[in-house]
């Protein structure tokens, strides 16, 4: 069995004492190299426990127990692997309010959500075959293999949409590979052809398949219609979006602000004065692990009526800018994303 590579992870904190450690041992098998583990919020549900790399893939990792599509956490994560192009991986038992079945990957966007038993199953070797979306169940197909059988089977295309009771056109999209087969469907093929048809199912990569579907973006005030007048963060976010720079705002990971703008990503953490120094000091950490790992710019704004101890713990991590005036460091943003 592989070994696990751990970077950047202190295992002597306590805070990296969880569930979620044993939770992620089977990953041993699966060529994960875990990059980060994310330890702010401290506390309270985060939207990303891992920061990790499957092969040459950067994924987003999250363990919970039971967890709904419209919960907060699971909407922030779908937001951040959208906003960095990459996938996330969603381990959990329950997911909307029903059990996540084994060996089945259920697909939204760029999360995959899979129970325990199915990572398990992995971890040990096993495939998985069936994955859902949209409430249906599919399986992937390799076209050619499917045409070949069928032409060593002597049927034509008609023929064999005959008697599986499917349109000529979909068994021909079949095996152009231009749409994936129903369960039901991939019954009547093993019916008909028996164990010659396992060779054409394909096995599903539970960390690198996905299905994404374009969305329009919104832009303003449109993007967040609940902002509360004291908030900074959403301040910031609006003053940007006017500026044309693409912006979204977190509050379950540590990096407040996501920037985008030609190319250059700017991860910005927003420190006030709920925090202690220790929290201070894991919130910058994780953000710039955050920036480090998918190639941007960390920044730590702190409002100018906190202590200075406060900005001291917070430039031992990295770059700070102390906040006094929205205007101003708007336009410094800015004028940093489009150099």
């Amino acid at each position: 069995m592989p070994h696990i590579e751990m970077e950047g992870v202190d295992n002597t904190s306590e805070e990296y004492v969880d569930e979620r450690d044993s939770t992620l041992h089977p990953l041993l098998g699966s060529n994960i190299k875990i990059l980060h583990k994310m330890s702010f919020p401290v506390g309270e549900k985060k939207s990303v426990d891992y920061i990790a790399m499957h092969n040459r893939d950067k994924i987003l990792l999250k363990i919970e127990r039971v967890i709904s599509s419209k919960d907060r956490v699971f909407q922030e994560l779908k937001k951040l692997s959208r906003a960095l192009n990459v996938n996330a991986l969603l381990i959990a038992n329950r997911f909307n309010s029903e059990e996540t079945l084994e060996d089945v990957l259920y697909i939204r966007d760029r999360v995959g959500v899979i129970s325990r038993e199915t990572l398990d199953n992995v971890a040990r070797g096993g495939k998985i075959y069936i994955y859902e979306y949209s409430g249906m169940y599919y399986v992937k197909i390799d076209g050619k293999k499917l045409q070949r059988l069928r032409i060593k089977m002597g049927y034509s295309l008609h023929e064999l949409a005959n008697i599986i009771g499917i349109s000529s056109k979909a068994l021909q999209k079949y095996e152009e590979d231009k749409m994936d087969m129903s369960v039901e469907k991939a019954y009547r093929f093993m019916e008909l052809f028996g164990e010659l048809f396992e060779d054409v199912v394909r096995d599903i990569n539970i960390f690198r398949d996905r299905i994404v579907k374009s969305e329009l973006k919104m832009h303003g005030k449109e993007k967040y219609r609940e902002i509360k007048p004291s908030d900074k963060r959403y301040k910031l976010a609006l003053k940007l979006l006017d500026l044309g720079v693409d912006v979204e705002v977190f509050t379950t990971i540590p990096t407040d602000i996501l920037l985008q703008h030609n190319n250059v990503r700017m991860f910005i953490t927003y420190i006030n004065g709920r925090y202690s120094s220790s929290s201070i000091k894991l919130k910058c950490r994780d953000n710039k692990s955050f920036a480090t790992t998918f190639n941007g710019l960390a920044i730590s704004i702190i409002d100018d009526v906190q202590s200075r101890d406060s900005i001291d713990v917070a430039e031992d991590v990295g770059e700070v800018r102390v906040l006094s005036n929205v205007e101003d460091f708007v336009k410094e943003v800015a004028k940093s994303l489009r150099k």
